[in-house]
């Protein structure tokens, strides 16, 4: 696994794991808006197009975003990451996250690490499953589906 693509997954892992922390309950909406895009954050995830459409439609969602929690009794994490050209080439990895993403690759600025994650009760293998975190030097944007906000 490249270096980028190991450390976003190893970050997204350890935050989101906070999500089924009961400690760390009074922490969600502050984690969730420090998910929040920063002005240039859509033209270095999304293509011009795309991030005008993106930066118009997401708007909405930051006024109030739903927290991305588990239902009670998932404590488990599933974390999955690609790099945006995978969905594109059906890799492996991209074939982990919905199929929205394939019809939107060329929307999608190259070489941005993208997580997908599930959570889990014990010993079960499907759960809820949320997507669209976007790796940016070191830190965490949400976009969560979106293909329902660039494709339209």
């Amino acid at each position: 696994m490249p270096a980028l693509i190991e450390t976003a997954y190893i970050e997204a892992v350890k935050l989101l794991n906070r999500f089924v922390d009961p400690s760390a309950a009074s922490q969600v909406a502050e984690l969730c808006q420090g998910w929040k895009p920063q002005p240039d954050d859509w033209e270095r995830v999304f293509m011009p197009e795309a991030a005008a459409k993106a930066r118009i439609a997401y708007k909405p969602l930051w006024v109030s975003p739903p927290p991305p929690l588990p239902r009670p009794g998932q404590t488990v994490v599933r974390v999955s990451v690609a790099e945006a050209s995978e969905f594109a080439s059906g890799s492996p990895r991209a074939k982990l996250f919905p199929g929205g993403f394939t019809s939107i690759a060329q929307s999608l600025v190259p070489g941005n690490i993208w997580v997908t994650w599930e959570y889990l009760a014990p010993g079960e293998t499907a759960g809820m499953a949320f997507n669209g975190l976007v790796y940016l030097d070191g830190r965490f944007v949400w976009f969560p589906k979106p293909w329902k906000f660039i494709d339209f």
